[in-house]
């Protein structure tokens, strides 16, 4: 199809229906573990003076459909920068996670697993359902004006807090899959073979190594003590209704406030790895030697090389928090999702068509 090859297969690039592989000079791929939709940028060679070069018309809204070495991208046009300064214009795209940040629901879920609830959502609302993680934890829920993605991860969120493992959603496709996080490992970066460049930083300008617990009176009551390598830097909290509770305050706020750490590596491109999967590190003079979790990952194609930079954490979090109320008690044990008559907004498939 096209001369543009880089690694595995062809590259191709379509926007609105038009193949604009050749006149890319460069594109990126990019995902958070924050964001559910994975962003495309893509700088395409258009001037306003050389009658040599093709022009395509190319607008906010248009279908993007993008393949190369194992990374297949499917959305939408969300901005078109242009200048007569330029012979290139910046084009960026969003996937269809973009609609279950930006659309708001109305439902009630009743005694459903976390799994089965993101299902019922995702089919009351024509979304596709790719592999969704297993939970077993069931919850009641009422959604007023909450979005699509929190509504579907509000279940993950509870069973997060109850089983210890983190979540992750986004889009393979014009599906949802849900992931554990860690679950899948991408592969390994080590210097000497992929690893192109690596970083890695830490910080202990914000610890608090021990925590003091007074009640109402100024008296203390128990101290919960860290990691106190740099020495005791403590905070104190008041007492709440129960011993229990105070003692996880302040371990969470010891945790939250402990050594900051910052890793980043650039590598030979590999299209697993993506935020929420795991990537086995080995280079000696930063210490990043081990398995790390990929919190933000970016890849690029230019000049014909396809690289990628991945940002690491050292553990698994959760991004969502649970959304909604939770129902009143109930003598029913039927399970079963409020009937909710919603549309859903995809214009395009997955291959770039008009969705009917």
């Amino acid at each position: 199809h096209t001369e543009y090859t880089s690694g595995e297969i062809a590259m191709e690039l379509t926007i609105g229906g038009s193949d604009v592989t050749q006149l890319a000079a460069s594109i990126t791929t990019a995902g958070s573990e924050k964001e559910c939709a994975r962003t495309l940028t893509a700088n395409i060679v258009q001037s306003p003076t050389d009658p040599n070069i093709p022009t395509v018309a190319i607008s906010v809204g248009d279908a993007v459909i993008f393949e190369a070495d194992g990374q297949v991208f499917a959305g939408i046009v969300t901005s078109v920068s242009r200048s007569t300064a330029s012979n290139e214009i910046t084009v960026t795209a969003k996937d269809f996670g973009i609609y279950l940040k930006r659309n708001k629901i109305v439902q009630k879920i009743k005694r459903m697993t976390a799994e089965a609830a993101a299902a019922a959502i995702c089919g009351q609302y024509g979304i596709g359902v790719g592999s969704i993680a297993p939970t077993g934890y069931t919850f009641d829920r009422y959604f007023m004006g909450v979005t699509l993605y929190d509504a579907i991860m509000t279940g993950y969120a509870l069973a997060a807090a109850q089983n210890g493992s983190a979540y992750m959603l986004r889009m393979r496709g014009g599906a949802v899959e849900i992931i554990e996080k860690g679950a899948t490992l991408a592969g390994v970066v080590e210097e000497g073979a992929n690893l192109m460049e690596a970083s890695y930083s830490e910080t202990g300008d914000s610890i608090v190594s021990q925590v003091a617990i007074y009640d109402k009176k100024g008296n203390l009551k128990q101290t919960v003590t860290g990691d106190t390598t740099l020495g005791v830097m403590q905070d104190i909290i008041v007492e709440s209704s129960t011993r229990a509770e105070s003692i996880a305050a302040a371990e969470e706020l010891i945790r939250k406030n402990s050594l900051k750490r910052s890793g980043t590596v650039t590598n030979l491109g590999n299209a697993n790895c993506i935020a929420g999967n795991s990537v086995l590190i080995r280079e000696s003079f930063t210490g990043l030697y081990g398995k790390f979790f990929i919190s933000a990952d970016s890849h690029t194609w230019k000049n014909g090389v396809y690289t990628n930079k991945l940002t690491l954490a050292w553990e698994a979090t959760m991004d969502a928090t649970a959304a909604g109320k939770a129902l009143a008690s109930s003598k029913s044990t039927k399970k079963t999702a409020v009937k909710n008559t919603g549309t859903w907004a995809y214009k395009y498939n997955v291959d770039g068509s008009v969705r009917e």
